[in-house]
């Protein structure tokens, strides 16, 4: 839903009451699209319901490496789609999944198979092990934990930009608002 926002948003489309170009849906919220030419932003378990019954031009899966039931369920709904409507473009964006196994999967449908190289900028995976600061920890504290890591590898690698996933917005936002001017003192 924040995606389809962020795109009407984009398109100037704010001041509309319902948006002409871009629409979702999910388990329990539906804005459609007015137009056939649109974005449709959906759940994979919403995409498995509809994919037989609706003409898409492109499908595009992203974040493909949290692959779950759904998802295999929809890639064999896809293939059978692509069969059917050779026209049909698919996207699969992922970060860390073989890029062969996608081409051996749709192999006999004889498209072309386009890969992005990967990002230029290189990444180091460090655990929660690696630091010894963390292990003091109850991780009932998130902001606290966000600090301790931003600061350990600042310190270890002079890293400016440290990538860290939390639980929901709520943690986000509570993190974002204690931590703001306590790690610019430390970090510039």
């Amino acid at each position: 839903i924040s995606c389809a926002r962020h795109v009407v948003t984009e398109r100037g489309e704010t001041e509309l009451k319902t948006p002409k170009s871009v629409g979702y849906s999910t388990r329990r919220e539906k804005e459609l699209p007015q137009s056939l030419d649109s974005i449709f932003y959906v759940t994979e378990g919403t995409l498995v319901n509809v994919i037989d019954n609706a003409a898409f031009s492109h499908i595009a899966i992203d974040e493909f490496q949290e692959r779950t039931l759904e998802v295999d369920v929809l890639l064999m709904k896809i293939k059978k789609k692509l069969s059917e409507q050779p026209s049909l473009k698919l996207i699969v964006m992922t970060a860390t999944v073989d890029v062969q196994i996608l081409q051996d999967y749709f192999s006999h449908l004889r498209h072309t198979v386009l890969q992005l190289a990967p990002s230029a900028y290189p990444i180091w995976d460090y655990y929660v092990d690696d630091i010894d600061a963390l292990k003091k920890f109850s991780w009932r504290c998130p902001s606290e934990v966000v600090y301790t890591v931003v600061l350990e590898f600042h310190r270890i690698a002079k890293f400016n930009k440290v990538l860290i996933f939390l639980a929901d917005k709520t943690e986000i936002s509570a993190c974002l608002r204690e931590l703001s001017s306590k790690l610019a003192a430390h970090i510039k």
